[in-house]
């Protein structure tokens, strides 16, 4: 497969390819169809044959003799004729077509000069959908829908995006309404998005009339910062259509397709990758921006090589004992680029310390609420004498508040889930006792999709003392996704009283790793017997069959209730059969506590 990356960095200057000619500000045509075969080209256009609905309860049937070429159109035929496809019969055709499997877009101006059919019912589209469907599926992959039009409200085309959640909640639409005596029937229109990181702009014959950015959607994901590929189709009726009414055959016409390259500078760029790593870790992934016609030259700290992809802005290192620059040279005929990151080397020892936000910083952090990373320690004692330390202030808006420890040096989640490694960090906090705190181990490559999509274990911290300082010790909880090698993970997701709304804030210091090994003390268990009356978790949430209790108190009475209060079961111990309840929510209780909990 072909990608076409159209990296917009800037506005001062543009990344020069051979056909350029020079650097310049300018939109630069990057990819076409202007349908002047006498037949689609199928190497740009994969053309699409079935039916379905596609989710919209459409009645067409798509066929590839629907697709015509000729006087430098493509015609998409709509007819009224009959098609039996298994046990389904059909009773209209169309037709479909896009560049998946052909070439993919990064970036750019995405336009096509269209004529709309004269007919009611009729739904066409000049559309993208994100490469990466067949990973992530729908929405995640991210849709954006450059023109959408419907034969019952001729006067209006429509630009969106869509991206997760439910209807309505899903999506941005903006209609653009033509001048009065203009039509989408009789007159060709050009539609257009320029597409930038984090930012599409939308236009109709060159009026701009929406603007969607990552922060208008917020708290909701951003799905529209990878590759794309392009789609045209005219569907019929649905949930979009509406009600058919044509009988002789009309058409969807298209005069042609054109991907720009944005203006792109010259100024910068960025090498992304782990900064700390344990000795000998093999296959760690580099990158950089990409330009055409560009050489790429690395440079590796002393003993490192590259494993595969040089010469291009992406490699993998296999690494030895010693850290150091890991350094990148881009060179092309508009400019010399360089940029590097700094590897430290962790040594696997009884204890790694990864952060103690004064001389030791060996990860970095992403997050939904607001890090602090160097604040005053507001309770300087005996338990924790550090200058420095972290402040979190979790953000009330979301359920599941999210830190989010990127470069985390880890060999295999094998460890943790065995308990022969443990995390922990030292907490002070105003949350009451018994809030938890929630530890995922997640690969960084596969977990931009859906839960639990790229997460693979889960572990169990607990808030033991109010308003001092205190060790948390995150226990194993459960395997999230089996989908996720333990050798695959590299982040850490942490998340604070999930499932709530609150505003606590946090202070947190040595985030730490202890190892349970020959010649290391024993790690300790981080819970005093006089809390284990307070200190209560359940898991696994939602659950299916038995539900796990960790506690000391095995001899403790437990109630649990439905979603309108009322008691359904007791039960003694540390595992409980909920396998014949209902789905739905439930509460379990004791004299201190109540949990919240999901019956799948």
């Amino acid at each position: 497969m072909k990608i076409l990356r159209l990296f917009l960095l800037g506005y001062l200057g543009i990344l020069c390819m051979d056909s350029y000619g020079q650097c310049n500000n300018d939109y630069q045509l990057f990819w076409s169809d202007e349908f002047e075969l006498t037949a689609v080209d199928e190497t740009k256009w994969a053309v699409k044959e079935g039916g379905g609905g596609f989710g919209n309860q459409e009645v067409q049937y798509y066929q590839p003799q629907n697709a015509t070429v000729s006087g430098g159109l493509l015609h998409i035929k709509l007819a009224n004729e009959t098609v039996v496809d298994g046990s389904t019969t059909y009773n209209y055709t169309s037709a479909k077509m896009e560049t998946a499997s052909k070439v993919d877009f990064l970036y750019g101006r995405v336009e096509a000069s269209i004529k709309m059919p004269d007919a009611v019912g009729s739904w066409p589209a000049f559309w993208m959908l994100g490469s990466d469907i067949g990973s992530v599926g729908w929405p995640h992959c991210g849709e954006i829908d450059i023109m959408e039009w419907v034969g019952r409200g001729p006067s209006a085309a429509t630009g969106s995006i869509f991206f997760d959640g439910t209807w309505p909640d899903n999506h941005l639409s903006t209609p653009y309404n033509i001048p009065q005596g203009q039509s989408f029937i009789t007159d060709f229109h050009t539609f257009a998005v320029e597409w930038e990181p984090n930012e599409i702009r939308y236009y109709c014959d060159g009026n701009h009339y929406a603007t969607y950015k990552n922060t208008t959607i917020a708290p909701k994901n951003w799905y529209f910062n990878h590759e794309f590929f392009i789609i045209l189709n005219c569907a019929i009726g649905g949930t979009g259509g509406g009600t058919v009414n044509f009988v002789a055959p009309q058409y969807m016409e298209v005069d042609y397709v054109r991907v720009y390259a944005l203006p792109t500078t010259a100024d910068a760029i960025v090498v992304s990758g782990p900064t700390s790593l344990l000795a000998n870790k093999q296959n760690v992934l580099y990158t950089t921006d990409y330009f055409p016609n560009t050489t790429y030259d690395w440079s590796l700290p002393t003993g490192a090589t590259i494993a595969d992809g040089a010469g291009t802005n992406a490699i993998h290192v296999n690494f030895t004992t010693e850290g150091g620059d890991v350094t990148v040279t881009a060179t092309n005929s508009c400019a010399t680029l360089t940029d590097a990151v700094s590897v430290t080397i962790l040594t696997d020892e009884c204890t790694i310390m990864y952060d103690n936000f004064e001389d030791t910083r060996n990860v970095s952090y992403t997050s939904t609420g607001t890090l602090t990373e160097n604040f005053a320690n507001p309770l300087q004692d005996a338990n924790n004498p550090s200058i420095d330390v972290a402040k979190y202030e979790r953000n009330v808006l979301e359920t599941y508040d999210v830190l989010g420890v990127n470069d985390i040096a880890l060999e295999t989640a094998l460890d943790y889930e065995n308990s022969s490694k443990v995390f922990f960090m030292d907490v002070l906090t105003s949350a009451p006792i018994g809030t938890q705190i929630t530890l995922q181990l997640e690969s960084s490559a596969l977990n931009a999709g859906a839960y639990p999509q790229g997460r693979r274990s889960g572990y169990i911290g607990t808030v033991s003392q109010q308003n001092e300082w205190h060790s948390v010790r995150f226990n194993f909880n459960q395997i999230i996704s089996t989908g996720t090698a333990p050798d695959q993970v590299d982040h850490i997701a942490l998340l604070f009283d999930p499932g709530h709304l609150t505003a606590d804030v946090y202070y947190l210091d040595n985030f730490r790793r202890l190892k349970d090994d020959v010649g290391c003390d024993p790690i300790p268990t981080g819970i005093l017997d006089g809390e284990a009356d307070q200190v209560l978790a359940i898991y696994p949430n939602p659950v299916t069959n038995i539900l796990n209790i960790n506690q000391k108190d095995e001899d403790r009475l437990f109630s649990i209730y439905n979603h309108v209060g009322e008691k359904i079961m007791e039960s003694t111990g540390n595992r409980i059969d909920v396998s014949q309840l209902p789905s739905g929510m439930y509460f379990l209780k004791t004299e201190r506590k109540t949990l919240k909990f999901v019956k799948q």
